[in-house]
């Protein structure tokens, strides 16, 4: 898990850094059909299921983290320098992101 001096010290001097922050990352992550009974709920005379990742749910940042792990190695295989905390992203690089294509 990164920490601000596990950050720090993958800083290099005259590096460019761009953050992201993933909105509302959970719901980005489908459930398989067959699991989404499990997240119900009622409300009123209605039954909600959500088919995301829901808030809240105990294993949640379990199951983002393992996912997200494995989109990392994948992102770093390419060369790309990246610092991961859950929805919050930086990448490091020694170009300055004008100097191609800018993140979006």
């Amino acid at each position: 898990m990164e920490t601000p001096a596990s950050v720090r010290e993958a800083l290099r001097p005259s590096d460019w850094v761009t953050s992201i922050d993933l909105t509302d990352a959970y719901f980005h992550i489908l459930m398989h059909r067959s699991d989404r009974k499990w997240l119900r709920f009622l409300w009123g005379d209605r039954v909600f299921q959500f088919r995301a990742l829901p808030f809240g749910l105990s294993l949640a940042p379990w199951i983002f983290t393992m996912i997200v792990r494995q989109l990392c190695a994948l992102v770093r295989q390419k060369g790309i320098r990246l610092r991961v905390y859950l929805d919050d992203w930086l990448i490091l690089s020694q170009q300055s992101p004008c100097a191609g294509s800018t993140p979006r």
